[in-house]
């Protein structure tokens, strides 16, 4: 049987119920549009819906329900929360959160308990890949969109000085080495102590992987007055 031969009968619905099924929200046109060719170019993966804020209807009719959503950083926590609310009678919708910088992006997508996160500047590759791995229930694909996967290689049952955490909170919070030191009342040399012990605590290789393990571990974001040195 030839293969025009094997679609026939085969309708564009057949098409959406075999592929991925991805909601899109993000205000700004240009990145939703780009987004969308990004993932359309892939026959595994189709936008059934999208909107430019959380409180408004998706354009058109969704044409099936969708297996995860793409948000802008900008609106993450009302939109987390419209899909919560939305989707809670089938378990939920694994969300993307799309940012510009890393750090805040990171940080909103903790706070939005977002399964990855995703850069404006993200090979197209590595938006389609994480999209798949998230709608499959996989989680983040690589190190920028990773951050619960990063949480995860990092051991949980720790045990950090008060200082460890203070320091690791504000490592969390985007600040260097310098500004944790100037923060604290530490020298930088000695900050970087902290840093090489918390690293082999959490056997962790690099300062994202801490990072990811102080946002969803809670770490405080400033210095207890009684510090354990």
């Amino acid at each position: 049987m030839s293969h025009s031969e094997s679609r026939q009968g085969h309708s564009e619905q057949d098409d959406v119920d075999e592929a991925l099924k991805v909601l899109l929200v993000n205000r700004r046109d240009i990145v939703r549009r780009g987004l969308r060719a990004v993932l359309e170019d892939s026959e595994d993966l189709v936008v059934v819906a999208e909107t430019a804020h959380p409180g408004n209807d998706p354009a058109g009719s969704p044409r099936a329900a969708p297996d995860v959503a793409v948000i802008d950083a900008a609106d993450a926590a009302a939109t987390a929360e419209a899909l919560r609310k939305a989707h809670a009678a089938d378990g939920g919708l694994p969300t993307i959160v799309v940012g510009h910088d890393e750090n805040q992006t990171r940080r909103i997508a903790a706070a939005a308990t977002a399964a990855a996160y995703l850069l404006d500047d993200a090979r197209e590759s590595e938006v389609r890949e994480t999209v798949r791995r998230v709608a499959r229930g996989h989680g983040g694909a690589t190190t920028r969109s990773a951050w619960r996967r990063e949480s995860r290689s990092a051991r949980p049952d720790v045990s950090l000085t008060l200082r460890e955490r203070q320091v690791l909170g504000l490592i969390s919070g985007g600040l260097t080495n310098r500004e944790i030191g100037a923060e604290l009342g530490l020298a930088e040399k000695t900050v970087k102590n902290y840093i090489s012990a918390m690293f082999a605590k959490l056997h962790v290789a690099h300062r994202t992987q801490a990072a990811v393990y102080g946002i969803t571990h809670g770490m405080p974001s400033s210095a207890p007055s009684d510090a354990d040195d």
